[in-house]
């Protein structure tokens, strides 16, 4: 199971889990695992960034970019064929991984659209330090979750007989990068912390990471349960400083029709907010579902 790459250290200047996640139309959920790390702290898993500019406060609202980030290392494991895959599906024991997460950025009709995926929270953070400053308009994160832990790479436990299993990478230890937690964001938001990116001698803080936002920025949380703990999506606004939506019901993957028994069929997976009675053909406009929770940053 990927624990996520160390690229790069992560320092102080001038002072010394359960994804409760649905299958569709179920009820069906699973369990988190803790993994240790001796990594080094730093961005993780994002090879080839591209060096940082200078922070800054947020840019001009007229920033149009969206990023579509999916938990980048999700996958069976052992491993299964097609055929067994469909047999989970019909038997209540499937969860989406990374491919379900792209096949729903990528099944939105006309748009276009392309999945960025990351592997753990330091890859979630270069994709953002990629972008020029005042830029984001929207990012839209679709992987697995726990109320009070966001997650981007763990396995579904293909030997699971009873309900669908999946077990998350958390930060443990001494930990910071692997996952989103209140660990990780009091870690980097702390003053004087600083982080730095592969062969770039210069440092930076959480103010590079807020510069990369337009002044009207929101995220997306498309992750199970993201919502359930209001304080924690209260939490990520505040570290980002940008308007964070979550969600208090399950989101529900809805795989189409499987006509070949040995052939899983991912076209046009869908999402819907507590069951795929509710999925949708553009899974950004759930952001205004009775459902969502939406919370604004406090400076």
């Amino acid at each position: 199971m990927p624990t996520g790459r160390s690229l790069g250290p992560l320092g102080v200047d001038s002072q010394p889990d359960t994804d409760t996640g649905q299958t569709p139309g179920t009820g069906v959920t699973s369990s988190q695992q803790g993994l240790s790390s001796t990594d080094p702290l730093g961005l993780q898993g994002t090879p080839g960034v591209v060096p940082l500019g200078g922070g800054g406060g947020k840019g001009a609202a007229t920033a149009t970019k969206e990023l579509n980030i999916v938990g980048g290392a999700f996958d069976w494991d052992p491993p299964i064929t097609d055929a067994e895959e469909i047999a989970k599906l019909n038997n209540n024991l499937w969860s989406p991984g990374t491919k379900d997460f792209v096949a729903v950025v990528n099944g939105v009709s006309g748009a276009n659209l392309t999945a960025t995926m990351a592997d753990s929270f330091g890859a979630f953070l270069g994709a953002i330090l990629t972008s020029p400053n005042g830029s984001i308009k929207r990012i839209n994160l679709l992987t697995h979750a726990n109320p009070d832990v966001i997650a981007f790479s763990g396995k579904i436990v293909s030997t699971a007989t009873v309900s669908a299993d999946v077990q998350m990478d958390v930060n443990a230890g001494n930990s910071t990068m692997v996952s989103l937690d209140i660990v990780s964001i009091q870690a980097i938001a702390a003053p004087g912390v600083f982080f730095q990116l592969p062969n770039n001698p210069k440092k930076f803080t959480i103010t590079d990471i807020r510069s990369r936002f337009a002044s009207d920025a929101m995220i997306l949380l498309l992750a199970c349960h993201s919502g359930l703990l209001s304080t924690f999506v209260q939490d990520i606004a505040n570290f980002f400083q940008v308007t964070v939506v979550g969600f208090t019901s399950v989101i529900a993957y809805c795989p189409p029709a499987q006509s070949n028994p040995k052939k899983f069929n991912r076209a046009g997976m869908q999402i819907g907010i507590g069951s795929c009675s509710s999925k949708v053909a553009d899974f950004r406009t759930l952001s205004t579902n009775s459902n969502a929770v939406k919370k604004v940053p406090v400076p």
